[in-house]
């Protein structure tokens, strides 16, 4: 494995930077985690509850647990993505994950189907008391929600956000540009998105 030579900033500099991965599971988070993997950079790979209270510590403290570590994936840090920002201010990174959003859900759908009846519960718990029926339009108006949220919290930041379309080419370039680091020899990595081959150890069947 041949890993990139930094540009233009100092190494320590680039270890203590934050990435955050926000987009939905399904998206090609796995895969882009193991892109961040392979250019050096250390993941929180410990299991986290939701509903742990970890976010409700100071800053310092936050500050101080999450400082060996510069990528963080899934649940509760997707949806907490505004204390990163508020803790490590310029040194915090966003990457947003996207697909159509019908292929979405089809992908959802799928593992639903193949692994754990309530899945879509799981991920949406307001939808536990709607009708079968209304559980497309609801999970997609969600998904669609959840990134416009991060879209417009960025908006006058764009330079900490790079949003990566899924099936798209090129993406070594973009992580790359984005992070100011050589793109490496290694080949982009592609693995499957899905509860199942999870690299994470996280209770929760769906990672986001």
């Amino acid at each position: 494995m041949v890993f990139p030579i930094f540009r233009n900033r100092n190494k320590n500099d680039i270890l203590k930077d934050k990435i955050i991965l926000v987009g939905y599971h399904g998206t090609g988070i796995n895969t882009t985690v193991k892109a961040l993997e392979i250019l050096g950079k250390k993941v929180w790979k410990k299991p986290v509850d939701p509903k742990s209270g970890l976010f409700d510590k100071s800053n310092k403290k936050l500050e101080s647990k999450f400082a060996p570590y510069e990528v963080f994936a899934g649940l509760p840090f997707s949806n907490h993505y505004k204390n990163f920002k508020d803790i490590f201010d310029d040194k915090c990174k966003i990457i947003l994950t996207v697909r159509d959003p019908l292929d979405w859900y089809s992908e959802i759908l799928s593992a639903n189907k193949s692994k754990n009846e309530h899945i879509l519960e799981q991920v949406f718990s307001d939808m536990e008391a709607l009708k079968k029926s209304q559980k497309k339009k609801k999970a997609i108006q969600n998904y669609m929600d959840h990134n416009m949220e991060v879209i417009d919290f960025f908006a006058e930041k764009d330079e900490d956000i790079l949003i990566l379309e899924y099936g798209k080419h090129n993406k070594w370039k973009r992580i790359c540009d984005f992070l100011d680091i050589d793109i490496p020899e290694d080949k982009y990595p592609k693995m499957k998105d899905d509860f199942k081959k999870s690299i994470f150890s996280l209770k929760s069947p769906l990672l986001f």
